[in-house]
């Protein structure tokens, strides 16, 4: 359900309405642009809005969950759109990163320094054990045990993500 900012059913609230994360198509697992986010996001109240999607590696490792390096200028031109489209919300540029230590430069210099990104978040898709990256999520479900609460908090999420437009 979308809600209009003059919706009546909203409840009446001083709280502010903010997302920090967020994902594109360049992500591979969420539809729509940053444009069709705000658009949402104005819609429902918000008055900030961070894009936040999943930053590419520059060895370009893990491509199945992630944009190209070739990909972060039009990522930030879809940005800018929204932010231009959409100025009653103030429209973040971030980028989820995962910590690989070789990469620290890129995220501060290039991300952060050079390109002006407003924020980074941290991510957790990826586990350094036994010696090498493992995916994380891989590495949950090989301890599946149907009767945990991780468990079914596991299948709720994987059930959201497959049920919803445009949930990342």
């Amino acid at each position: 359900m979308v809600f209009k900012q003059d919706d009546e059913s909203l409840p009446a609230t001083k709280m502010k309405i903010t997302n920090h994360h967020s994902h594109t198509f360049r992500c591979k697992h969420a539809q729509g642009d940053a444009v069709d986010y705000v658009r949402h996001a104005f819609q429902g109240g918000a008055s900030v809005y961070g894009i936040s999607d999943h930053s590419p590696i520059p060895d370009g490792r893990y491509p199945e969950v992630r944009m190209a390096m070739e990909e972060l200028d039009s990522y930030e031109n879809a940005v800018r759109k929204a932010q231009s489209e959409f100025p009653e919300v103030k429209v973040l540029l971030g980028m989820e990163c995962e910590y690989f230590p070789e990469f620290h430069d890129f995220y501060e210099d290039e991300l952060l320094g050079r390109r002006g990104y407003d924020y980074l978040i941290g991510a957790g898709h990826y586990t350094p054990l036994e010696g090498s990256w493992q995916n994380s999520f891989a590495i949950l479900l090989k301890s599946w045990n149907p009767g945990s609460l991780l468990s079914l908090l596991i299948l709720t999420y994987s059930a959201v993500q497959t049920n919803s437009g445009m949930m990342t």
